[in-house]
């Protein structure tokens, strides 16, 4: 596994470590630090993670400590398509004038249940959540393909070397610990002030 240094992670995913530090004290990442437990650094793929979750935050204005926590929800449906978002954010990365069908992710909210992660193309997801039938109160997604030309293109400005087979093996992160509603309130109200 390819390790970043705090520095190297800081650049890629353009956070400050005084801001990194008071998100790990928070919950607010979307993957677990524990520098004594797991040693220090950084992997990629949670720099990838770390795109996401801010993203979430910028396009649909949702609190940190929550897009952290769907952020974190996703690494296993990533993988499913994990191949596919190398190739397409590759693609975006290089640019293209062709129209690139974009691997998208989120998360699909639903009444009295547990939420569902999601992951493929719209039209894929769209199905999924017909599939799920009533109770559906709304989901959310951004582009997972977008975020890896993005991560493509912060590595290369900051000479950090992504190697191939990134986008082949499985994904290295440490797991965010899941949240409940009640603990979840408890960060919200910890992040506030």
């Amino acid at each position: 596994m390819v390790t970043l240094t705090r520095p190297q992670f800081c650049a890629v995913t353009e956070v400050d470590h005084v801001t990194l530090g008071n998100m790990i004290r928070r919950g607010q990442t979307p993957f677990a630090v524990d520098q004594k437990a797991s040693g220090r650094g950084y992997s990629i793929f949670e720099a990838y993670l770390m795109l996401l979750a801010r993203t979430l935050v910028r396009v649909h204005h949702i609190e940190l400590i929550r897009s952290a926590e769907i952020a974190g929800s996703l690494p296993a449906v990533l993988q499913l398509a994990w191949q596919e978002i190398g190739r397409t954010g590759k693609l975006l990365a290089g640019g293209t004038d062709r129209p690139v069908v974009e691997i998208m992710c989120g998360r699909v909210e639903r009444a009295g249940q547990l939420p569902v992660a999601i992951c493929g193309t719209d039209r894929a997801i769209d199905k999924d959540v017909r599939a799920l039938g009533g109770g559906v109160l709304g989901s959310v997604r951004i582009s997972a393909s977008h975020q890896a030309a993005e991560l493509i293109q912060r590595a290369q400005r900051h000479a950090v070397e992504i190697p191939s087979e990134f986008w082949s093996a499985p994904l290295m992160y440490r797991p965010r610990p899941s949240t409940t509603p009640a603990e979840f309130a408890a960060l919200a109200e910890a992040g506030a002030r």
